[in-house]
């Protein structure tokens, strides 16, 4: 692990600084452009029904509904080809008594730079790598919100500078990141996490939940093709589990992972791959994951709604001590409909299943339907069915649910 320097709250003080002297010296050109800003709020609501009993010890009161507040608001300032953006988005979120996460947090909060091809930002950011529908392989910058159902999509806000640039053919990104959010567990059983993990963590080999780690990802588009090509040398965003007692000890290692995510489109197909090396100074904690899929898109499949009939196959070479995984032998076969509608209005369908024992299967359905400009409604079930033959399946088989969401945007 790199030895930990002074944190990013000094490098946001003198980028700001930098900034503001910046803007004092560039005020008397006539070419500065008049500073743009944008405020708007968003409110909403989920709620949780299950549609069987809980699993013998799991509380099933932790996760009954929740209800968010967010704030989104951004300045935007340009001068020539130098452009400024300041995005600051706050959240405050409610929910039930035992739940870990904080009340307040920062979805986002950083400054951008940007020139030409070239970029610099820092503060709390998000990063989205990966091509994948069922999982993003690659995806190592944020920690994933693992408490919101049963593949959570929402990401944690992660301290990072990053440096972008062209290079070649292609654009380089370099990052540095400040400490990490651990992923968060309840202190008893719960929808979702059927195990007792406890509030302390280890950080072994080389893992520093405050150190600084290191990410680079080079991408580069030709022709119909699309490759990223990335690099981290850190703490791991995914913990491995020791078992302690009737729970769990969460252990985060020191990892150097290399990942390739690609894109490849041809005429109405869609071919995508990710694959992940990731090696330990203990290789009992080494692993090697490979997915690979396929989408076929049907223009104008009804109306003006556009169909993606979507196929993915997961294969993990996980060594004893590795995170357990969920996806080795797993395959999806799905279907998107995208409406095309005034508000972006989508319908998914979904069989996920383990390939080895078609008994352990997942059938899941959500709808994001937009009702206005400013209402959105979502519905979405998820059916968990298990054939006794995995203790993974096992522990998700009573979390079958259905899940409304309401959200107003202002």
């Amino acid at each position: 692990m790199i030895t930990r320097r002074p944190g990013l709250a000094a490098l946001v003080l003198g980028l700001c600084g930098a900034v503001a002297q910046a803007r004092e010296q560039v005020q008397i050109l006539p070419q500065t452009q008049a500073a743009e800003q944008e405020l708007s709020a968003k409110i909403a609501l989920k709620r949780y029904f299950f549609t069987s009993s809980p699993a013998d010890g799991v509380d099933d009161d932790s996760l009954p509904g929740t209800a968010q507040l967010g704030l989104d608001y951004q300045y935007l300032q340009s001068w020539d080809n130098l452009r400024l953006r300041l995005v600051v988005n706050p959240r405050y979120l409610a929910s039930a008594k035992r739940d870990p996460r904080p009340d307040f947090y920062w979805d986002e909060l950083f400054v951008l730079l940007e020139q030409d091809s070239r970029e610099l930002k820092v503060g709390r950011i998000k990063e989205h790598w990966g091509v994948m529908e069922t999982r993003q392989l690659v995806d190592v910058i944020n920690t994933y919100d693992n408490l919101d159902g049963l593949q959570p999509e929402e990401k944690l806000s992660q301290k990072a500078l990053k440096l972008g640039s062209s290079l070649g053919p292609g654009h380089l990104s370099l990052y540095l990141l400040d400490g990490f959010e651990p992923v968060q567990f309840y202190r008893e059983p719960a929808r979702f996490a059927a195990y007792r993990v406890q509030s302390e963590a280890e950080y072994i080999h080389g893992a520093d939940r405050d150190g600084l780690d290191v990410a680079a990802r080079y991408f580069v588009s030709v022709s119909d093709l699309d490759i990223g090509l990335s690099y981290f040398k850190g703490t791991n965003r995914a913990p491995a589990f020791r078992t302690a007692g009737d729970s769990l000890v969460a252990q985060y290692t020191e990892v150097t992972q290399w990942g390739l995510d690609a894109i490849w489109v041809r005429e109405q197909w869609l071919y995508k791959l990710e694959a992940l090396d990731q090696r330990v100074s203990d290789s009992a904690y080494n692993s090697r994951k490979l997915s690979v899929g396929l989408e076929y898109a049907i223009t104008r499949a009804w109306r003006d709604a556009d169909l993606s009939l979507i196929g993915e196959y997961h294969r993990d070479q996980d060594q004893r001590l590795a995170p357990v995984s969920i996806f080795d032998r797993k395959f999806l076969l799905g279907a998107r409909l995208e409406l095309n509608d005034a508000h972006l209005s989508s319908l998914f369908l979904g069989y996920t299943a383990q390939a080895s024992d078609l008994g352990n299967n997942m059938l899941s359905a959500s709808l994001d339907l937009g009702l206005s400009d400013a209402l959105r409604a979502g519905v979405s079930a998820v059916l968990v069915n298990s054939s006794s033959s995995d203790a993974v399946w096992d522990a998700l088989a009573s979390d079958s649910h259905l899940a409304l969401e309401l959200s107003y945007s202002f």
